[in-house]
């Protein structure tokens, strides 16, 4: 007895469909290579070698693919899961961190991750400032606001306090921070639990300015910033 044309194909099929298994298209040939070796070894009078060794590898093929295929579809929903994951969590963070401005006035306190930040006072046309060199006089159209702010750490850990952390907007364009107008300037400091700390922010705004915003960011993570109006 001679070996069946079938059974010949399917065997070759079976093996390319092993080979290419970690592929998806390897269920393809392993997939005609069963059904080849299905009707080899229906055929009477013919060896069936080949054929069951065909029927075995394109069985191995056909399980190996379907595992791959399985193993993507489930791949790509734990994919998917996890970007609509992250884009609901940049939604909570963008609307979070989009506050309204509040029109405050002087005493006005907000709470920013365990330290009580209190605007004392602002003075929007501060012309009080040291310039005996002429050195300290504003840009032309520009004039100097003050801001007088009170740092207090309730929190349990040392808490470092900076004027960076407040942004100066005047009409939505960001303006810059002046130092050293008089003895009261504030930079900096690291305040211990229960301590407090005050002292003076200066800005430089056009004279004309027809609103002037302060933002402070009272959380890192969440990106949500405290805005105050001030005109």
């Amino acid at each position: 007895m001679k070996q069946s044309g079938f059974g010949i194909a399917s065997l070759i099929l079976g093996i390319v469909g092993l080979v290419f298994s970690c592929f998806i298209v390897g269920i393809i040939p392993a997939f005609l290579g069963l059904i080849f070796a299905i009707i080899a070894l229906c055929q009477k009078n013919t060896k069936n070698g080949m054929a069951i060794a065909g029927l075995i590898c394109s069985i191995i093929g056909i399980v190996f693919s379907a595992i791959i295929i399985l193993l993507g579809i489930a791949g790509s929903g734990s994919t998917s899961q996890i970007v609509l994951t992250n884009k609901k969590q940049e939604e909570v963070r963008s609307s979070s961190s989009q506050t309204e401005s509040t029109m405050i006035s002087p005493g006005y306190s907000f709470d920013a991750n365990g330290v009580t930040v209190t605007i004392n006072d602002f003075n929007l046309d501060f012309t009080d400032y040291d310039d005996n060199y002429g050195l300290y006089a504003p840009s032309t159209g520009k004039k100097y606001i003050c801001i007088e702010v009170t740092f207090t750490n309730n929190a349990k850990t040392d808490r470092y306090v900076s004027s960076i952390d407040f942004q100066c907007y005047a009409d939505d364009s960001i303006c810059d921070e002046k130092y050293g107008l008089d003895s009261d300037s504030f930079i900096g400091t690291s305040l211990s639990s229960g301590r407090k700390t005050s002292g003076r922010i200066y800005y430089e705004v056009p004279e004309d300015a027809q609103s002037i915003e302060l933002e402070y960011e009272t959380d890192f993570w969440t990106d949500h910033k405290e805005i105050m109006k001030l005109q």
